[in-house]
């Protein structure tokens, strides 16, 4: 198995200065070698940011992922206020499932994703920007979750709600790599 590159590589290729907040502020857990639980997460750290960022827990009775934190400009992006509600109640069948299914892949292997390109793509919209997911722990209350964090250099689109299927073409197609988030690990 190939390894990954370190947290320390996709900090020097994070452009973002809101990415870049939101990474520092991750990477402060690894100086306790446990990677942070939704619980552990303090939003006022991070306050420029706020309106970029989003966190989805997955459940404990079903293996879905709930939309627990979101920000102003991810809820303008989707039209309302997507906080509470399932990702398939957000997204299309078909995106819901490969959310999750990268979602659950970065929880388990314990990985952060980067993606600078196609943040969001809707009917003839392409809004291009940059992408951070990290990985939250298991707690008593879910299985894990993701931290994520959109910049859109175009913050213009905005999508009707519902979302209508059959406009939506993609979220998040660009240039994807992923990092070894593991605390655990020594990432010098």
């Amino acid at each position: 198995m190939t390894s990954l590159p370190s947290i320390a590589e996709l900090r020097a290729r994070v452009a973002s200065a809101i990415i870049g907040e939101v990474l520092d502020y991750w990477m402060n857990f690894f100086d306790r070698s446990v990677l942070p639980a939704f619980d552990d997460v303090e939003p006022w750290r991070i306050k420029a940011a706020l309106p970029y960022v989003w966190i989805w827990r997955r459940s404990l009775e079903a293996d879905r992922f709930f939309c627990r934190v979101c920000g102003e400009h991810v809820n303008y992006i989707f039209g309302r206020n997507i906080s509470g509600k399932a990702v398939d109640e957000v997204m299309p069948a078909t995106m819901a499932a490969e959310a999750q299914a990268r979602w659950r892949r970065l929880i388990d292997g314990r990985m952060a994703h980067h993606l600078v390109g196609c943040v969001y793509h809707y009917a003839d919209q392409e809004v291009m920007g940059e992408r951070l997911i990290l990985p939250l722990a298991p707690s008593r209350n879910d299985r894990g979750g993701v931290f994520g964090v959109t910049d859109a250099a175009q913050p213009t689109l905005r999508l009707t709600s519902p979302v209508d299927p059959a406009k939506f073409v993609g979220i998040g197609i660009g240039e994807r790599r992923d990092y070894d988030a593991d605390p655990s690990r020594r990432h010098d």
